[in-house]
């Protein structure tokens, strides 16, 4: 039996995202700026994601293998995935395999499968600016697609 309610969640320098599926079909995203400051943040913004939209599973990056990411994000996933088993919320972890230099090509290819979040899809920065802080949303998504959230 697959999950009805599947919310992927993605940490990421400047945002954190998350998008919910519902029988297989993208129903909602959301992404905060508070929720990354902090680990008790994340938590509150986590929680605050459980309540507004009742999953049945939570997919996120494995907090163990995720080399790209800095201490500070990994203590933030490990929080989320805490959280959601405190509200329990089964969790899944997954490894993520992104190539250096692939990452907007996905993000292009999301965009075309997802056309509700298409408008946020962010271009590829000049060199010498920062990243675009959507990039945690379609993060998400690629957590959830590599996950196949539709068959959680």
């Amino acid at each position: 039996m697959r999950a009805k309610r599947v919310l992927s969640v993605s940490a990421r320098h400047g945002k954190l995202a998350c998008v919910l599926f519902y029988d297989g079909k993208l129903m909602e995203y959301h992404q905060s700026r508070l929720g990354i400051r902090s680990v008790a943040n994340a938590r509150k913004c986590m929680q605050r994601w459980l309540e507004l939209y009742s999953p049945s599973v939570v997919i996120a990056e494995d907090f163990r293998t995720a080399k790209s990411k800095g201490k500070k994000q990994r203590e933030i996933i490990k929080e989320i995935k805490k959280t959601a088993r405190l509200h329990g919320v089964k969790t899944v972890s997954i490894r993520r395999r992104t190539e250096f230099g692939k990452t907007f090509k996905r993000n292009d290819s999301l965009a075309k499968r997802f056309p509700r979040v298409a408008h946020l899809n962010p271009k590829r920065p000049k060199l010498w600016e920062a990243e675009p802080k959507e990039m945690s949303l379609f993060e998400a998504l690629s957590i959830a697609v590599s996950a196949k959230a539709d068959r959680v």
